[in-house]
């Protein structure tokens, strides 16, 4: 028995990853029992035509303002949740249970809440069984028309999440234990999943997100039709095929096995988009890993670098929005992990794997294209490079023979550079063949769908969204409109949606979403100052660089101007704010916080100044952190 005991002991890893997943079977089992299932759900328009609806909570694209009644059937048992959480788009203005009306108690307001909408305690009106829900919405038009979940302020739905979250998060750090991260950075990133699945639980899938609707028609198409819509099929059927073809999979297994009135599609999309910012998230660490593994303050950059990436606000914001970006940043960031690789190593493998993933990366997103360029420029680069070399060798060759006609150990070392060579030139055919062939399947898919625009859809575009296209739009930066207005908008000029850097920079921080709390206002200024600060480190040590460590971080000093260069691009292109918004370029993020930590490192003597600039990211994580608090607090806000 001490012996068994031991041996469990010892295993500890392995007990604890028997012990999460049948956690997490129980809690399964638990939603299971529990969660009340909302079928045959049924949508009655004006005019009193019928339409099913197949996929609750209901998402349906209402193209006249009136008043729609949805009927459904909630099916409860002594273990069922009993609080909902409704949110209706625009105004619930009655609800009926087995033909009896319920007291709503809220105030107008609350009922036309079609951003965080409200929760309803409903035990006192459910009997066991079938119940009969009638829900009246009075709808403006628009893409949503009623959302019901269950709440978190559910005991029993809050236990049972709790119990497939804790679980979930062993499991993980016992990878990155296997990994061999520091336990203080797999901490940090244990906490950043807990944040963001804090951010997801007041976050239904159709707040601060872009063109929802249209990226769900997409992976709708492909589950009704089995096959790739026509670019004008949808909003968003112009995108390359990946993520839809990928999540319309995933989702279809998830409806085989009956498992969507557990959680619904929606929120399953959500997930994965969570799940793809993980892994995002996790080869940009290893990126931090690679970079600053050398240096004698390895673990505090490692740490500090870490805390400000995982807590960067539009890196929050994105993490579960619905769309093909998140697996772009996954793919992106993945293949830049191993063209570093590769370019430190000089191992082939390294550079194929990135060479395959910028391929997937182009077929899941056409932005992806800029990874393409990135490796072929570090090709081009790395093959001067040793030409260089080699043309000294054979100097030296030379110079050998002239003195003492003994070049034995000299032509050893030039057919050692000539079979160098021989690998980068196999190295660009076969990365070569790669790109030829990710750009024969785009090819494929334009001239299928008839799509030979980048963005398919900017013909459609509201003409509100038009900005200026001259040179000053590009050159100037607003630097008071940056400091004192707290959040970007599309629509308005206040937060600099005329000029290419101060959108750039403000969508970096929050997207193009206003929140409209007091509290996160003034933390949203803040977060503007800081930034500017770490903008000028950047900007000075790129400036101060020399052309030696420019050599050793080449790829991501690539990236880092090569994406604002190709959304500059795009908006010259497409001259709309939204071709502005930095969520084209999130990876970004890694070169400049990189470049941060190289410049105060390197080039800044031991001052207030100094010290100031080294927990700069440590506050900026602690902002972050009560910036998305706020809205789960007892503060008042519209959110």
């Amino acid at each position: 028995m001490i012996s068994k005991l031991k041996l469990i002991i010892q295993n500890y890893k392995l007990s604890l990853a028997i012990f999460s997943i049948a956690m997490i079977l129980l809690g399964l089992v638990g939603l299971y029992v529990s969660y009340p299932k909302l079928e045959n759900v049924r949508l009655i328009k004006p005019g009193n035509s019928v339409v099913n609806i197949n996929n609750p909570p209901v998402l349906v694209n209402v193209s006249m303002a009136g008043n729609y009644l949805v009927e459904g059937d909630l099916k409860v048992n002594k273990f069922s949740q009993k609080k909902l959480k409704i949110i209706p788009d625009n105004c619930l203005q009655s609800l009926y249970i087995n033909n009896q009306q319920v007291d709503l108690k809220l105030a107008e307001s609350e009922l036309c809440d079609f951003k965080k909408g409200f929760t309803l305690d409903l035990s006192d009106k459910l009997v066991e069984g079938s119940n009969t829900l009638q829900f009246n919405i009075k709808d403006d038009g628009g893409a949503m028309l009623l959302l019901v979940y269950p709440s978190l302020e559910d005991n029993i739905f809050l236990i049972i999440c709790c119990l497939l979250m804790l679980p979930c998060l062993i499991l993980v750090a016992l990878f990155l234990m296997k990994m061999k991260w520091h336990n203080s950075i797999i901490l940090l990133f244990l906490l950043g999943i807990v944040i963001r699945l804090i951010y997801l639980s007041y976050t239904h899938f159709n707040l601060r997100t872009h063109d929802v609707d249209g990226h769900i028609d997409y992976i709708n198409f492909l589950l009704d039709k089995g096959a790739l819509p026509d670019s004008k099929a949808c909003w968003q059927c112009y995108q390359p095929p990946i993520y839809y073809t990928f999540t319309a999979g995933l989702i279809y297994l998830w409806q085989f096995f009956k498992l969507d009135f557990i959680f619904d599609s929606y929120f399953i999309l959500q997930l994965i988009s969570l799940v793809f910012y993980l892994i995002f998230s996790f080869f940009g660490i290893q990126i931090f890993r690679t970079i600053f593994s050398d240096n004698r303050q390895a673990a505090s950059l490692i740490f500090s670098a870490s805390s400000m990436f995982i807590f960067w606000p539009a890196g929050i914001i994105h993490s579960v929005r619905i769309g093909n970006d998140l697996l772009l940043y996954a793919l992106y960031t993945a293949g830049l992990y191993y063209l570093i690789k590769w370019w430190q190593k000089n191992d082939s493998r390294e550079l194929y794997i990135a060479s395959i993933l910028s391929v997937v990366a182009v077929l899941t997103k056409s932005s992806g294209a800029v990874l393409v360029l990135i490796i072929c420029l570090c090709l081009v680069f790395r093959f001067w490079l040793n030409r260089l070399s080699l043309k000294t060798s054979f100097d030296k060759l030379i110079e050998s023979f002239k003195i003492n006609k003994d070049f034995k150990s000299r032509k050893k070392e030039i057919l050692e550079k000539m079979k160098t060579d021989f690998i980068y030139i196999t190295e660009i055919i076969i990365s070569g063949i790669i790109f030829v062939f990710g750009g024969m399947a785009i090819f494929a898919k334009a001239v299928y769908a008839g799509d030979k625009e980048l963005i398919g859809n900017s013909g459609s575009l509201n003409s509100a969204l038009a900005v200026g296209n001259n040179l000053e739009n590009y050159l100037f930066f607003d630097l008071k409109d940056f400091l004192n207005t707290p959040f970007a908008s599309p629509w308005r000029d206040e937060g600099g949606r005329q000029y290419f850097l101060n959108y750039f920079f403000k969508t970096s921080l929050f997207g193009e979403f206003q929140i409209e709390n007091l509290l996160n206002k003034n933390l949203a200024i803040l977060f503007s100052f800081l930034f500017i600060v770490a903008i000028l480190v950047v900007g000075w040590g790129f400036l101060t660089m020399t052309l030696d460590k420019l050599e050793k971080q080449l790829p991501l000093i690539i990236n880092l101007i090569i994406l604002p260069l190709s959304l500059a691009y795009v908006r010259v292109s497409y001259p709309f704010s939204p071709s502005n918004d930095f969520r084209y370029v999130l990876p970004f993020l890694i070169s400049f916080i990189v470049l941060y930590f190289i410049s105060i490192n390197n080039f800044l003597k031991p001052t207030i100044i100094k010290y100031f600039l080294i927990i700069l990211p440590v506050i900026f994580a602690i902002l972050s952190l009560v910036f998305f608090l706020v809205p789960i607090s007892s503060l008042p806000q519209i959110y």
